[in-house]
């Protein structure tokens, strides 16, 4: 039920794509982790205070997710309490394992999760030779009915099926049709738009994407592998990791971005392992995978300061590389902290690169050079409106009665009508446009140059209107 807040937190936070995305993720974690816990009085009072800051600030939705946080981890705290006794009813040996730890510390009889885990721990230390360990088939069914499956249906319908009666009624089943039909069934059996991929394709890109933790992901991957009768929690992340690759390999059309969220699996498998293994040694194998993958990640500042020719950004591209060169291949230069030194430092090339680097570098961009200039006619008094649209973010930032024209014969009728609009359009498509019709009839009256990464070049877009003579 945790994860269902969260995950349902999560997806509000997409559809909303502006700066509340990260409250609702921050503040849906915030209050998960708070609600299981025991506050101290200023704890409490600083927390009201920001929730109130919070409230005045962005709106009563942020008190909405702590609320249901509160509901969740009672519910889960009150599951885990009643799971808890049937275990221990069935092991007395933990309930007294538990009760020499009860009396040795300072707190009420009333068990904890910690002292649960450690209850557990020496049950299992206290088992006979010969006598049988892991997960057998009593406890894995008992496992698997602990996740309260009716439960977790109930609260999955009561959060998606109004959204879904509502794209349902809103576009008479067409959204379904197309999300479910052609993004789901049509992309599995087909490379859709060209975006195929070779077998293997999502371990190749995560060397780039989850570096610098999948060397380690993998040395602990198959450490837990070895060890997943005995470790349920790793067991869990393995098929976190696993399952949506094997699924997504499967699948025609392959993006990068696919697998993104099986990446917190390999993160807490990999950190799993480092704070509880001795020897944090990699193989060479592994270590050499550790190189390329920071290689190629410093790469990426560089080669579109060079190629797009940004004079301005190739000192700071190549400063930024070497910052991760070296950190990269710290790994091989010492056997302390060397793990613990390459992420301080790929994190430090990713804080900078996400901040000044990519901050300069979007002001070349044709997007955002192109929303400007369509604010400024806005403050001019001017109404603007689009053709062939090629830049979709300018909609986040222009007027949402905004038009889109996407034939030449609805535009073309337009401009004779609309005296006072601003028209917007890539230069090729205006000529392209216009040279079928009376192309004197319109004049342009800005020009904007900038950089289309998506295209690998640089391209025009051009305001055009009218002319008050024709």
């Amino acid at each position: 039920m945790t994860a269902a807040v969260f995950w349902a937190a999560t997806g509000l936070a997409v559809l909303t794509k502006g700066p509340v995305a990260p409250l609702f993720i921050g503040s849906t974690l915030c209050g998960l982790w708070a609600f299981e816990r025991h506050w101290k009085p200023w704890e409490a009072a600083f927390a009201t205070i920001l929730m109130t800051a919070g409230a005045v600030t962005v709106g009563p939705i942020l008190l909405i997710i702590p609320a249901v946080a509160a509901l969740v981890s009672m519910l889960a705290r009150t599951s885990h309490q009643l799971s808890t006794a049937v275990v221990d009813a069935q092991r007395p040996e933990a309930l007294s394992h538990l009760g020499v730890l009860n009396v040795t510390s300072s707190t009420p009889p009333r068990p904890s999760d910690r002292k649960l885990h450690w209850a557990q721990h020496l049950n299992d230390l206290a088992t006979k030779p010969g006598e049988k360990c892991g997960l057998g088939r009593t406890e894995i069914r008992r496992r698997i009915t602990a996740f309260q499956w009716p439960l977790g249906i109930l609260v999955f319908l009561l959060v998606t099926l109004p959204w879904a009666i509502a794209a349902w009624r809103a576009t008479s089943g067409e959204f379904f049709r197309v999300a479910i039909g052609r993004h789901v069934i049509e992309r599995g059996q087909a490379a859709l738009e060209g975006h195929s991929g070779f077998p293997g394709f999502y371990m190749v890109t995560a060397v780039i994407l989850c570096f610098p933790w999948l060397a380690v992901a993998v040395k602990a991957g198959t450490t837990a592998w070895r060890q997943r009768r005995n470790t349920p929690d790793q067991l869990f992340l393995l098929a976190w990791a696993l399952g949506p690759l094997v699924t997504l390999e499967l699948v025609q059309t392959k993006l990068v971005h696919y697998w993104l969220p099986s990446y917190p699996a390999l993160i807490l498998l990999a950190v799993g392992w480092l704070w509880t293994t001795g020897d944090r040694s990699l193989p060479r194998g592994l270590v050499l995978l550790h190189l390329l993958g920071g290689s190629l990640l410093a790469a990426i500042p560089i080669i579109p300061a060079h190629i797009f020719d940004l004079p301005g950004l190739k000192l700071p591209a190549f400063m930024l590389s070497c910052l991760l060169l070296v950190a990269t291949l710290f790994i091989i230069s010492t056997r302390q902290h060397r793990i613990w030194a390459s992420v301080a430092g790929t994190l430090l090339f990713l804080s900078l690169l996400f901040g000044p680097f990519l901050s300069r570098f979007s002001d070349s961009f044709i997007g955002s050079q192109t929303t400007e200039a369509a604010m400024g006619q806005l403050r001019q008094g001017n109404l603007v409106a689009l053709y062939g649209l090629r830049d979709e973010e300018m909609l986040f930032s222009l007027p949402l009665e905004t038009q889109v024209y996407r034939t030449p014969e609805k535009l073309g009728s337009e401009l004779i009508e609309e005296r006072n609009t601003v028209f917007c359009a890539r230069e090729k498509d205006f000529h392209r446009t216009f040279g079928t019709l009376d192309s004197d009839r319109f004049e342009v009256i800005q020009r904007i140059e900038g950089l289309d990464l998506g295209r690998g070049r640089h391209t025009t877009t051009v305001f055009f209107r009218s002319r008050e003579d024709r």
